[in-house]
C-alpha cells in the first residue's frame, strides 16, 4: 500500500521529493479546513 502511493505520488510530480511535498502541504490545508468546518457545525449545534 505504501509503496504503491509512493510510486503514485513519483509518477504525479516533477520530481518525487517535489511532490510529496506538495501533496503534504495540501493534505494539511484540507485537513484544517475539514476540522473548522465540522468544529464550527458541532459548536453551532450545541449552541
Amino acid at each position: 500500500m505504501r509503496e504503491d502511493l509512493m510510486r503514485l505520488l513519483g509518477e504525479i510530480g516533477p520530481s518525487y521529493g517535489e511532490s510529496l511535498l506538495l501533496w503534504e502541504k495540501r493534505s494539511e490545508r484540507i485537513k484544517s479546513l475539514y476540522q473548522r468546518y465540522v468544529y464550527g457545525r458541532w459548536r453551532d449545534s450545541s449552541e
